[in-house]
């Protein structure tokens, strides 16, 4: 069957980057931090899973995540950072492109997942939401060809994602769009303090 007659999600690889510990959390992995008694990977993972025929962890440390019907890639770079997961993913990804979450968005919507899908088009090199906050790197989709440059910029041990877009096609979907699908933009909350754990809870569904 044509890629044109599949959903978009089938197309699509799906991947969450598990960074590691947190100081800020007492190196406590943040996505094992409990939100209204469940584990944020965990909510995560069921968004995800729903979405995703192809989905894909990266993680340093599998065991952890055993639990999890999901497939466990390492990053192939040493050093450990938001790109070198990117770039793990988008390598393990079986689809030519791939949808990103990080680990510590405990409040991500399917809505807005199925319209970054609905609205990547083949030509892009990535879809990135902007809003007056700027853009969200880490809730984007990305095509295999931004592998080369991502191992350039690793390489000379440059490691800020938004750096590589100077040299891709890259697309945004505006706020006014985003918010007719996650009005408060809860999507793009990550827990990187306890006080912001306080608020996670406050804000679930």
């Amino acid at each position: 069957m044509r890629d044109s007659f599949l959903p978009k999600q089938s197309t699509t690889s799906g991947v969450i980057l598990s960074g590691g510990n947190c100081a800020r959390h007492g190196g406590k992995n943040k996505a094992m931090i409990d939100i209204c008694g469940q584990r944020i990977i965990v909510r995560i993972y069921h968004v995800m899973k729903s979405i995703f025929k192809d989905l894909i962890l990266v993680t340093n440390d599998p065991d952890a995540y055993s639990d999890l019907d999901v497939r466990i890639v390492k990053d192939i770079y040493g050093d450990r950072s938001a790109l070198t997961g990117l770039h793990a993913g988008l390598d393990a990804a079986m689809n030519t492109h791939a949808f990103f979450v990080a680990c510590d968005a405990p409040l991500i919507k399917k809505e807005l997942i199925k319209l970054m899908l609905k609205h990547w088009h083949p030509e892009y090199d990535a879809l990135v939401p902007k809003t007056s906050a700027g853009m969200e790197p880490l809730f984007a989709v990305y095509s295999k060809r931004c592998l080369p440059f991502i191992e350039h910029h690793l390489d000379q041990k440059k490691y800020k994602i938004m750096d590589i877009y100077n040299y891709l096609n890259v697309a945004n979907i505006d706020e006014s769009i985003l918010r007719e699908h996650d009005s408060n933009l809860s999507s793009f909350f990550n827990v990187n303090t306890p006080d912001m754990i306080d608020a996670a809870k406050s804000m679930v569904d």
